[in-house]
């Protein structure tokens, strides 16, 4: 399944070299993150209530600048899983302007649990297939 975020880029997003500060990728990559989850039917809601999760919080994440993008440009950001361990799955987000490729982003994302003992951490839990196929679904 693949998710995709059209974002025209705004002044106040460019820094004083005119190009795109660069943890706006960051919000982009995590907006479209977003996107995909609800495309694949797992709201905030869904994943507390369902699954029990607080969220699927970041483990890393990373970008690869490739061309710039400037005041006025509108780019696709392109946002789907590519790879599953037992705790962990792996996001990838391709930011293309008119087809080019223009940076790559990688989340490592886990599926997450409070702890009940009141100390407010949280722990990685292993992936619900549920959840593993409806963000390998195919898309419609």
């Amino acid at each position: 399944m693949k998710s995709k975020l059209t974002v025209s880029v705004e002044f106040g997003e460019t820094d004083p070299a005119a190009i795109v500060f660069y943890p706006n990728f960051f919000r982009w990559f995590d907006a479209s993150a977003w996107r995909l989850f609800v495309k694949a039917g797992l709201t905030l809601g869904v994943m507390q209530e369902e699954f029990g999760l607080i969220g699927v919080p970041i483990a890393e994440a990373n970008s690869r600048f490739i061309k710039p993008l400037r005041f006025g440009d509108s780019v696709e950001i392109t946002t789907f899983a590519t790879s599953w361990k037992a705790k962990t799955f792996k996001l990838v987000h391709e930011v293309r302007r008119d087809g080019d490729l223009c940076a790559e982003g990688l989340e490592i994302r886990v599926c997450a649990k409070l702890r009940e003992d009141g100390s407010g951490d949280i722990y990685a839990v292993p992936i619900a297939e549920e959840i593993r196929q409806r963000l390998s679904a195919a898309d419609c």
